[in-house]
């Protein structure tokens, strides 16, 4: 899943972990199938750009742990947002 911070961003949190606490503004958007996780790349930007079309618009990629984030932090700086930064730790380390 995806949460965007500062109106638009991606993440890879889950429903549950989403819906227990996220910043206001935040989003959530399908990155990863779980068990797994199976990745959902292209469905995850999809998704990303219907909701952020803007490429330069500040966002916070995070999720529980930082391990999801990262790879969906290289899908966003991959699709040519430019002003995206990772959550460092995840939601756990704030």
């Amino acid at each position: 899943m995806f949460s965007a911070l500062t109106g638009g961003g991606a993440g890879g949190r889950t429903s549950d972990e989403f819906a227990k606490g996220h910043f206001g503004g935040a989003m959530n958007i399908p990155a990863f199938s779980l068990p797994g996780p199976t990745p959902l790349q292209e469905e995850f930007l999809a998704g990303l750009s219907a909701a952020v079309p803007e490429k330069d618009k500040k966002m916070v990629v995070g999720c529980a742990s930082g391990r999801r984030s990262g790879a969906c932090m290289a899908w966003v700086v991959a699709a040519g947002y430019t002003n995206a930064v990772d959550m460092a730790g995840g939601w756990g380390a704030w």
